[in-house]
C-alpha cells in the first residue's frame, strides 16, 4: 500500500516544492523489501487543493489496481527466473541464441536493475531515441525492440504487469535510404554451382530457385517432392527436428521442373 503526506513548503535545492511520500515494494533475490520514495509534485506556490488533485492522479494507477505487487519484481530477476526457463525454450534454437545476446548486450545494462513497473513507455522511448546516434542499424534496433516487447509481453501474460510498455514505441528514422542489394547473374550462379561439391550444390540450387530455408531443405523427405511442387512439413536446424518456423512455411510451393530433375539426379 502507498500512503501520502504533504510536507510544509520548505527550500529544496533552490526551490520550494510539494512532495508525495510513498512506500513501494521491490523484490531482490526473491525477497520483498519496502522503500520510501519521494515524488516531486508541484511548486509550493500552487494551492494545496490543486496539489491534492495531482497527488490523486499519481496514486490513481495504484488505487485502481493498475500496478500489481508483481510489478515490483526486478527486471533481471524476472528475465533469469521466469523468461529464460519458461518462455525462451518455446523458441527455436537460433532465436534463443539471438535473444540471449540482445538481452545481455543491450537490455540488462539499461533495464536490469529497474523494477518492471519502472519500465514505462517514456523510459522505453527514451532508450530507443538514444539509439539515434548509435552504430546499430535499423534492423538491429528493431530486433532489440522485439526482444524487449516479448519480455514485457510475457510479464503481462503472467500477471506481473497490466500492459506492455513497448506498444506504440517508435524507432529513430533511418540514417540513409535503402541501398540496392548485390546480386549474381544466372551465368555467375551457374559457375558458382560448378565449384560446390554435392550434395551442397543441389541444396544451394534448391534454395535459390524455391526460396526455402536451408533447414527446410534438410528436412525434406521423398514424399515431399512432387512432379511440379515441394511440400514443407519438417525442418532440421543444428541437428534438431521440428515443425517449420511459422505456419506460413508449412505449405506446398510450386517449383521449376529443373529443380525436381536436379533433386532426382
Amino acid at each position: 500500500m502507498a500512503r501520502r503526506r504533504f510536507q510544509d513548503p520548505k527550500p529544496k535545492r533552490g526551490g520550494k516544492w510539494w512532495y508525495l511520500i510513498v512506500w513501494q515494494d521491490e523484490f531482490k533475490n526473491g525477497r520483498r523489501i519496502r522503500k520510501r520514495k519521494r515524488i516531486k509534485l508541484a511548486p509550493a506556490a500552487m494551492p494545496e487543493r490543486e496539489v491534492k488533485k495531482i497527488a490523486a492522479e499519481v496514486l490513481r494507477p495504484l488505487n485502481q489496481g493498475l500496478i500489481t505487487v508483481g510489478s515490483a519484481t526486478n527486471v533481471c530477476d524476472f528475465v533469469e527466473g521466469t523468461y529464460f526457463p519458461v518462455v525462451l525454450p518455446l523458441l527455436a534454437k537460433t532465436t534463443q541464441a539471438r535473444h540471449r545476446g540482445v538481452i545481455r548486450n543491450y537490455l540488462l545494462p539499461t533495464f536490469g536493475q529497474m523494477c518492471l513497473r519502472d519500465v514505462t513507455p517514456l523510459a522505453v522511448q527514451r532508450f530507443f531515441s538514444g539509439m539515434a546516434d548509435s552504430h546499430l542499424r535499423t534492423e538491429s534496433q528493431a530486433k532489440v525492440k522485439d526482444v524487449l516487447s516479448r519480455i514485457m509481453g510475457s510479464a503481462v501474460q503472467f500477471g506481473f504487469l497490466v500492459r506492455n510498455p513497448v506498444e506504440g514505441v517508435r524507432l529513430p528514422p533511418r540514417k540513409c535510404g535503402r541501398r540496392p542489394k548485390p546480386y549474381v547473374t544466372p551465368q555467375q550462379f551457374a559457375g558458382l554451382i560448378e565449384l560446390i561439391p554435392e550434395p551442397y550444390a543441389t541444396m544451394v540450387f534448391v534454395a535459390v530457385y524455391t526460396g526455402l530455408r536451408v533447414s527446410e531443405i534438410i528436412g525434406l523427405r521423398w514424399r515431399n517432392v512432387h512432379s511440379d511442387s515441394i511440400s514443407v512439413e519438417e525442418r532440421c536446424c543444428r541437428g534438431e527436428w521440428g515443425p517449420p518456423k511459422s505456419e506460413a512455411s508449412r505449405a506446398t510451393v510450386a517449383v521449376n521442373l529443373a529443380v525436381i530433375e536436379r533433386i532426382y539426379r
